[in-house]
């Protein structure tokens, strides 16, 4: 599974639990992602209180951010930011530039087109780099 820079800063209980739901996660898993997705505690003091080697612990993150940007509704109220590091400058510029015309719109149904029309091109961009590296 390919690692997602999507970056979860938190969410509902209930939100986990649906994400989690049927999935083979161990009891101290979930506590351990309950713990940081919605409580918002600190990673590294979760991983010192259930032992865990950083490796561990960046695990279990990485395993709940690629299921969250799978599964995610967009009507989801976590709050969600983006790693820009691996981004190039002029895609960053751009997602500057859309981020203001989202928030400065205000006709409803012109944002709401706007949204869909960038996971529309973020779709067909992960599709293309799928296709690309196989």
């Amino acid at each position: 599974m390919e690692s997602s820079n999507i970056q979860i800063s938190q969410i509902t209980q209930d939100e986990l639990d649906r994400l989690v739901a049927g999935k083979r996660f161990k009891p101290e898993t979930r506590k351990i992602m309950r713990e940081i997705f919605v409580l918002g505690r600190n990673r590294l003091e979760v991983a010192d209180e259930y032992s865990l080697s950083r490796q561990r612990i960046h695990l279990i993150i990485r395993t709940f951010q690629d299921l969250f940007a799978q599964h995610s509704e967009p009507a989801s109220n976590a709050l969600v930011s983006i790693s820009y590091t691996q981004v190039p400058k002029p895609l960053a510029i751009e997602l500057e530039r859309v981020l203001h015309a989202i928030k400065t719109c205000k006709d409803k149904q012109k944002k709401d087109a706007l949204i869909n029309d960038i996971r529309d091109f973020v779709n067909k961009s992960i599709d293309a780099l799928r296709s690309e590296r196989t």
